[in-house]
């Protein structure tokens, strides 16, 4: 069987481990970890915000914002990972047009341990002027204060 290079794929909302409002990982996560391996928490520069009841991350030029999450690594297995990137991609609304809900971009997140990792991140892809922010970047925690 042949492999592919190995792929990282970002995640803050629905496709964690534990994200409010839900108190257990939400059926894509299931999906998720049935062809990708959790390494790690880390961080992207982003801004994030309330969609609906789930959040939606916009990149961001500003050091200062941050969005947390967690990392997963993608199998290299090239037929389970396409099913995976098929999945994933329907169901974050990525349909490869210009007004697809979410984008699935290369950027680079940092690990906890302070190592860059290039990685793939849906991002938001509609206009945020009308939503509310989650300051904290953390949506298992958006209304923790920021000390």
């Amino acid at each position: 069987m042949s492999i592919i290079p190995q792929e990282y794929l970002f995640v803050y909302g629905t496709l964690g481990r534990a994200t409010h409002p839900y108190s257990t990982p939400h059926y894509m996560h299931t999906v998720l970890t049935a062809f990708a391996t959790y390494v790690g928490r880390a961080s992207i520069q982003g801004r994030m915000y309330f969609v609906a009841q789930y959040p939606g991350v916009v990149a961001s030029d500003n050091p200062s914002d941050i969005v947390l999450g967690e990392v997963y690594a993608i199998t290299t297995n090239p037929h389970h990972n396409a099913l995976l990137w098929k999945l994933l991609d329907e169901y974050e609304g990525n349909d490869g047009s210009d007004d697809a809900l979410y984008v699935r971009t290369r950027y680079t997140a940092v690990l906890d341990h302070q190592h860059t990792l290039e990685v793939w991140v849906y991002f938001y892809n509609r206009s945020v002027d009308t939503l509310e922010r989650i300051v904290t970047g953390d949506f298992s925690q958006p209304f923790a204060e920021i000390l």
